[in-house]
């Protein structure tokens, strides 16, 4: 198990990223004891057995008293103690004295996450220093569209009569936005025309997005950004998952200053919890903007396209373009369209409009030809679950977004 764990710290993970993946090495122990003991039912299997649970309670509880560690989980079950131990063979003490350096790693990992986990920006009051401070994490050069209107002349135009709906300056945003989002989808139209897969699925489908909280660390920021989104259209197959999310819609009843850094954060947010290229859209049902990583310029720097529109029409066309732009098969998850390094196969860029989904920490040095830290963490886990098939490492695909939220 330290050698995987070693493994881990090698791969250029973030201390949150990293302490998640252990989180998930640290559930799968149990499933896979057998690998790690000859006979199962020696007394040296009952002490390990032992410390996987006190390293979970570890987990879930945080650090606590010495008397809730791994020794007296072991002690529990009448091995461990003084004298339990020199009863044990030289071989089973040495497995004994290697897991409880594991269990304590994971408890230190515990309390650097519940330390990082304080110290967090909400995008919807995000300032501009510190949006800038994501940019230069990641790595991005922001590009407007050229013949597109200026942020300023949408916040600067004269107050029209025209939208396509009327918000009550008396109710929340969040508890019209439903209402809001009835007239969106009619006007985009629904996604059912969007060509199904070859398992006849709708290829994308529109789920709430205000219970799913994402938080994450870009660079070696300080602070965790956390953030939201009203309206998120998503892969079928991953259900209500920002693992499959490949369009965010932020409602606001006036775009500000504010609101369309909120929506650039989230922006950001969405794309590296997302398997897929994702896009951003911001609305006050008048005018609009959309953001999107279009791919790498020549200096290396990942260029955030960011449009504007001054009328509902071509926001509707734009976001249109992009359901009806989506793969045919975008839902066969096991077709082969990605370098066989990966654990699975995902489309890296989407067309209407071009877009890329950039590695997790681009343009800094990439690890294992062009592979992504987090990938290379799946890879990982997959490598240590190859006496399973193929689906059983899905499955930790899957599971993985619940540990990187």
């Amino acid at each position: 198990m330290a050698d995987w764990l070693e493994k881990l710290n090698s791969l250029g993970l973030t201390a949150d990223e990293n302490g998640k993946a252990r989180h998930l090495l640290l559930r799968m122990l149990p499933e896979e004891r057998q690998v790690y003991l000859a006979d199962p039912s020696d007394a040296a299997a009952v002490a390990v057995r032992a410390l996987l649970a006190g390293a979970a309670a570890a987990v879930a509880a945080g650090p606590g008293p010495a008397s809730s560690g791994a020794g007296a989980s072991v002690a529990g079950l009448g091995v461990g103690s003084a004298a339990g131990a020199g009863s044990l063979p030289a071989a089973a003490c040495t497995s004994l004295d290697a897991l409880h350096k594991v269990t304590e790693d994971l408890k230190q990992v515990a309390v650097e996450m519940k330390r990082s986990n304080s110290a967090s920006q909400s995008a919807s009051n995000i300032s501009l220093s510190r949006l800038e401070e994501i940019r230069q994490a990641l790595g991005v050069e922001v590009a407007p569209e050229p013949d597109d209107p200026t942020l300023d002349d949408l916040f600067n135009a004269p107050a029209g009569p025209y939208a396509d709906f009327i918000w009550d300056d008396a109710v929340m945003e969040d508890r019209q936005s439903a209402d809001v989002m009835v007239e969106i989808k009619k006007k985009v139209g629904p996604v059912s025309l969007q060509p199904s897969s070859s398992s006849h699925r709708a290829q994308v489908q529109w789920f709430n997005g205000r219970g799913i909280a994402l938080t994450h660390r870009f660079g070696e920021m300080s602070y965790s950004i956390k953030g939201k989104n009203d309206e998120v259209l998503g892969v079928t197959s991953f259900g209500q998952a920002a693992t499959g999310a490949v369009l965010g819609v932020e409602l606001k009843k006036k775009l500000s200053q504010q609101g369309v850094r909120q929506a650039e954060t989230e922006f950001y947010l969405w794309q590296s919890s997302s398997q897929y290229p994702f896009c951003q859209v911001i609305t006050d049902m008048k005018t609009g903007c959309a953001y999107y990583f279009e791919g790498i310029n020549s200096k290396g720097r990942l260029v955030l396209r960011v449009r504007v529109f001054g009328s509902m029409g071509p926001l509707y066309d734009f976001m249109a373009g992009l359901i009806n732009g989506l793969p045919s098969d975008l839902n066969d998850q096991l077709r082969s369209r990605a370098p066989s390094g990966l654990p699975v196969s995902f489309p890296q860029e989407l067309s209407v409009p071009q877009r890329i989904k950039p590695p997790q920490h681009a343009p800094r040095a990439e690890l294992d030809a062009g592979v992504p830290p987090f990938a290379s963490a799946l890879k990982l886990i997959s490598d240590m679950r190859d006496a399973e098939d193929d689906i059983a490492n899905l499955r930790d695909v899957a599971d993985w977004q619940s540990y990187r939220a």
